[in-house]
């Protein structure tokens, strides 16, 4: 309440009125402003929350993008232990260093992708698909130098049979044709169907049976059911067999480029007188009638890549 001046007060009396109507009216207009002031700064710390949350936001979409960028940094730089399905051809790529054959997986070998083993040859024999992975599992890889091919296979096998027949026992057969011709090769070298048991003997049909062997190293390294093969193998075009300075002569040097016939497989004989299932990552009729070991037009493909 404004005190109470009468207006025929004297002139200064009028004047202290008038000011303290102004000051009643400054007050009011401050404590208006003041509300108005508080919803700014609610507004404006809401606003900041908001730039805040924007910024989290953004900090967030970045690390996805991070890690985004991060994986596809990681898929691009390739992933040491990929395991491709099976196919019929694979490529094969240079070695940065001869692998040491003594069963281990040397680091060289991280270079080389595996491949499945999971195609079974069942249309003769009444061959059949394994019961399970302890029953049979398997994949391989392979690398090249100038001078050889180099495979290895982690087989899974519960059961290893070396009695009867080389073809019938537990046994790495690998299948190669240098030129990729193609055809016979049934007791002549146009191709090879090298059978390697788990003693370690080499045998094919055709030729000299030591100079047949001489063309395989191998060792087996085996840790309960889990059996680590490591191959090399010296490449030959066709020669005759029996002499060993043709197949000196016909021996072949490797070069990036160059495609052969091939296909790796396993004969897995649980010990019932006789194979049970042949696996493989190569699937073409030849092989699924068994015409691999006198066919080469069965085989699949290798291809030398640096």
């Amino acid at each position: 309440m404004l005190p109470n001046f009468s207006l025929k007060n004297s002139p200064r009396s009028c004047l202290k009125i008038l000011g303290f109507a102004s000051l009643a009216l400054i007050l009011s207009a401050c404590g208006g402003n003041g509300g108005s002031s508080s919803s700014n700064s609610s507004s404006s710390s809401s606003s900041s929350s908001s730039s805040s949350s924007s910024s989290s936001s953004s900090s967030s979409s970045s690390s996805s993008s991070s890690s985004s960028s991060s994986s596809s940094s990681s898929s691009s730089s390739g992933d040491v232990s990929q395991v491709l399905p099976s196919e019929n051809h694979y490529y094969a790529k240079r070695a940065s260093t001869a692998p040491v054959i003594d069963g281990e997986i040397d680091a060289v070998w991280n270079d080389a992708p595996w491949m499945e083993m999971t195609v079974a040859w069942t249309g003769f024999e009444n061959l059949k698909q394994p019961s399970g992975p302890q029953d049979f599992s398997g994949k391989y890889k392979a690398m090249w130098t100038p001078e050889h091919l180099y495979l290895l296979f982690d087989i899974t096998d519960d059961v290893i049979n070396t009695s009867g027949q080389y073809w019938q026992q537990d046994t790495v057969e690998i299948f190669i044709d240098e030129d990729k011709s193609g055809g016979q090769h049934n007791y002549s070298h146009n191709a090879f169907a090298y059978h390697i048991s788990h003693n370690l003997e080499v045998v094919d049909n055709g030729g000299d049976p030591a100079l047949i062997a001489s063309h395989i190293n191998a060792k087996i390294k085996s840790q309960g059911t889990r059996h680590i093969w490591e191959i090399r193998i010296e490449i030959y075009a066709d020669h005759n067999g029996y002499v060993k300075n043709e197949q000196d002569a016909a021996r072949v040097t490797l070069t990036a480029g160059k495609i052969m016939g091939f296909t790796p497989s396993y004969i897995d004989n649980d010990g019932n007188g006789t194979r049970e299932h042949f696996m493989s990552s190569v699937n073409t009729p030849g092989h699924q009638s068994n015409q691999g070991y006198l066919n080469a037009d069965s085989f699949g493909t290798l291809e030398l890549v640096e």
